[in-house]
């Protein structure tokens, strides 16, 4: 029976527009929105131990009378569609983006497919609906998901739709065109009030602005900024801040996948930040130690590969700026090393680096003097490609954009050669200098015009 009211919403659906009957149970639900709040789920008590999540509930009801032969709504699965930032009204009926928008409940989206997303209904669980006999709903949202204004509270669009439920093989999600799955309540969207909120400490917000362990998004020169702010705090206080901003962080995830976020944000507090600002800012005190000891994050190699440069595994300091070039390791995902151990051990047998990081003027050129090494052959793409990211971060200038790469957006080394080649001289245009004071480049010329 549920598999035939699954199927017959789907069939109704079909065509040009909804049938009469769809078309009269979605304009006689509406959506009840609580206000927005942050919620520690499963904490047991503990919020140090809980990671906290956006709630989005309400209650789904019913207004008017609708056809004997209308679908039964109660057997659909709710999903809350929520804006990731303000901005201007999505159009949710004709298309879903990943940069624009979190879904809940969903499995994970296919990375590079920002148009769709493929939900993949599992038989023992999704397949359920998820509305109380009330009509009620709650979505857990995490919260690095949207971009909450720190010391304010910001409007966020957000709406409900109603998904068939049945199995794998018959039910699929969404997409930017209008699926026969799915059902968007056009009188539940509007905007919630999102509280924001509270601003980091300036040491904690300067390790929330260094980069995770994603060689493709990752900003050497905000690694060294973090860096130096904590090496002029001294030892002590420097590992107080770190141990502070783990306190607060939680594992994994990419933060540059949904644009640029406020450093001072706890939203975006994650624990491999500390991974490799530690990295960069401790080195063991004997001299015959050559690394930190092994941390396990993600696909990253915990011990360094042969003829590996430096002693600030996974790091390479090239011209003042460390870039991110560990080895890999295959099939493998997740943090999942205690850091406060970690921490631990640097604190008993380790120092501050020497001197704080100072990143040279022509930091291009300080890579292309490595091209002919043979330990560089395969790394050079991926440190120009850091250089860059970490330029167009810190200085806002954004006149020699590199061309979108068929890898998911990404480069390969064999592509990065290209526009590195036709891009060198101009880079040179930029007039670069680093500001001590300010802890960044600046540009003193203006690049010609034109690619």
């Amino acid at each position: 029976m549920r598999l035939a009211v699954a199927l017959g919403l789907v069939a109704s659906l079909q065509g040009p527009g909804p049938s009469p009957p769809v078309r009269a149970l979605r304009e006689s639900l509406v959506v009840e929105w609580d206000a927005p709040r942050v919620v520690y789920p499963d904490c047991e008590g503990d919020r140090e131990r809980a990671e906290p999540r956006l709630a989005i509930s309400g209650r789904v009801v019913r207004t008017g009378d609708t056809p004997n032969d209308a679908p039964d709504w109660r057997r659909c699965r709710a999903k809350v569609l929520l804006a990731r930032r303000p901005g201007p009204d999505l159009d949710w009926a004709q298309r879903l983006d990943e940069a624009t928008t979190v879904v809940w409940p969903t499995t994970a989206p296919t990375l590079g497919r920002p148009d769709a997303w493929f939900d993949a209904f599992d038989v023992a669980s999704d397949e359920r609906p998820n509305l109380d006999a009330d009509g009620r709903f709650e979505a857990l949202i995490e919260l690095h998901e949207v971009r909450r204004a720190v010391g304010a509270s910001v409007a966020l669009q957000v709406g409900l739709e109603l998904s068939t439920v049945g199995p794998p093989e018959q039910v699929r999600y969404g997409g930017w065109d209008p699926h026969p799955a799915r059902l968007l309540l056009p009188q539940s969207v509007t905007r919630l009030v999102v509280p924001g909120p509270d601003p980091l400490r300036p040491a904690l917000a300067r390790i929330n602005a260094a980069p995770v362990c994603c060689p493709w998004c990752y900003d050497p020169i905000a690694l060294a900024r973090a860096v130096n702010e904590l090496h002029a705090l001294g030892f002590d206080d420097a590992l107080r801040e770190l141990r502070d901003y783990l306190a607060i962080a939680r594992d994994g995830g990419y933060a540059r996948y949904h644009g640029p976020y406020d450093p001072r944000s706890p939203d975006l507090a994650l624990r491999e930040r500390v991974f490799l600002v530690a990295a960069a800012l401790f080195e063991p005190r004997a001299a015959d130690v050559e690394q930190l000891p092994a941390v396990v994050t993600g696909r990253v190699e915990p011990a360094p590969p042969p003829g590996f440069p430096g002693r600030h595994y996974p790091l390479v300091e090239v011209g003042g700026l460390p870039y991110f070039l560990p080895g890999w390791r295959s099939g493998r995902t997740g943090p999942d090393t205690n850091l406060d151990r970690w921490l631990a051990w640097i604190e008993t047998h380790a120092v501050l680096r020497a001197a704080s990081l100072v990143p040279g003027d022509a930091p291009l050129a300080d890579l292309e003097a490595l091209a002919g090494e043979a330990w560089w052959e395969t790394r050079l793409p991926f440190a120009r490609w850091q250089l860059w990211e970490g330029l167009r971060a810190q200085t806002g200038f954004d006149a020699l954009p590199l061309p979108h790469y068929a890898n998911h957006g990404y480069p390969s080394p064999f592509e990065l050669g290209v526009p590195w080649a036709r891009l060198r001289a101009r880079f040179a245009e930029l007039g670069l200098r680093w500001d001590a004071e300010a802890q960044a480049y600046r540009v003193t010329a203006t690049p010609a015009d034109g690619d």
